[in-house]
């Protein structure tokens, strides 16, 4: 009976080696593929981090842009309002040259000088 149960514990303390062996090698493996996942995590992390960089970059170009932009239609838009105010006035003016006399009448800062 006491060689049974050696017997048995042997084979016992074999298998629990074999369950040790399998444990290591599949925690091994585990860790092989979270330290895999996160390189690529890492990875893209950095990708991202670099992409937002450039983002920002092009976000502050281009507000620039639109601000200098915004100013040049700013500028367009009040020439064009004094150019209609004055499109009246010049054409009054270019009806007294074309209908006076031969004399020819300098349109200077306002139409009421002569």
């Amino acid at each position: 009976s006491s060689g049974i149960n050696a017997e048995y514990g042997q084979q016992r303390m074999i298998k629990n080696r074999e369950s040790a062996c399998l444990s290591r090698k599949r925690k091994k493996e585990y860790l092989s593929t979270i330290e895999a996942k996160l390189s690529l995590a890492t990875q893209h992390g950095s990708a991202l981090a670099n992409e937002n960089t450039r983002l920002r970059k092009d976000t502050e170009n281009l507000q620039s842009e639109n601000k200098v932009l915004r100013e040049a239609l700013d500028k367009l838009n009040y020439l064009a309002a004094n150019l209609s105010k004055n499109k009246g006035l010049v054409n009054k003016e270019v009806q007294t040259l074309s209908s006076g006399p031969a004399t020819v009448r300098l349109f200077t800062s306002s139409p009421s000088n002569p």
